[in-house]
């Protein structure tokens, strides 16, 4: 991948990152939230691409600034999905936060200065530091995610390991539009998303169970506890991730 095309994808996707925060920041939508962290992990992904391809890594160093603000959005994030999972089953569909999560919106608010600032000088160094990167190191790059997210897979544990190969996968997907032009890659986009948007909606679950007694989480507890929605959602991945060498690397007809 040529250095021009890689500024050239960098400044599309840091414009789209900075326009859904700052909507955020007037609007309060979750949705600009969302979006924004979406932006944030797919320049993630750019740079890690660029850092395990390059003799002098640096550019998640740089990035981190901007991580940070992520993590804070994230927190804000995830107080409106258990919200959202904790009020389910109720009639009403519009989600009223309590007074903790509304007093963290308002911080993160008064902040939007300083994030901004943060996120513009970390915008100058990360683009004065993209370089271009060889074909075959992107494709020796993918085969070896690849064999390793199978390997995670294999046996399948639904633990930590499991939200990892997620990330790992989106990591994959991010970047392949950028590099779609490397010879010899081949993914199956759809299938990949399927895997990863399954194993999201079982760790989206497993945050909105409450503690019970000893430390331990519904999650943990004998069969006969375990609800028919967290099965469901389990069966799902086993489905999925069955044979994943071959699903990922094989073209969707």
């Amino acid at each position: 991948m040529k250095r021009k095309k890689g500024v050239h994808y960098f400044e599309n996707e840091w414009k789209r990152m900075k326009a859904h925060l700052k909507s955020y920041l007037k609007k309060r939508e979750q949705e600009d939230l969302h979006r924004f962290r979406v932006q944030v992990k797919k320049l993630g992904a750019f740079f890690i691409l660029s850092d395990r391809l390059s003799p002098h890594p640096h550019m998640n160093k740089k990035f981190k600034p901007v991580k940070k603000i992520f993590k804070r959005a994230g927190e804000l994030r995830n107080t409106f999905i258990q919200l959202k999972l904790t009020n389910r089953s109720k009639t009403n569909k519009r989600i009223y936060p309590d007074l903790q999560t509304e007093k963290a919106v308002r911080k993160f608010r008064e902040n939007s200065g300083k994030y901004l600032k943060k996120i513009k000088n970390a915008h100058r160094k990360l683009k004065r530091n993209i370089r271009s990167i060889k074909q075959i190191a992107v494709y020796r790059f993918y085969q070896n995610q690849v064999r390793e997210i199978a390997g995670l897979l294999s046996p399948l544990q639904f633990n930590e390991k499991l939200h990892e190969c997620r990330k790992r996968i989106k990591v994959l997907l991010y970047n392949y539009q950028p590099v779609l032009a490397t010879p010899g890659i081949v993914l199956n986009e759809d299938y990949l998303d399927r895997l990863q948007e399954a194993i999201g909606n079982w760790h989206d679950y497993q945050l909105s169970i409450p503690p019970l007694p000893g430390g331990h989480t519904a999650g943990e507890t004998t069969a006969d506890v375990v609800n028919e929605l967290q099965l469901t959602l389990k069966e799902n991945i086993i489905d999925l991730s069955q044979d994943f060498y071959h699903r990922a690397t094989t073209a969707a007809v």
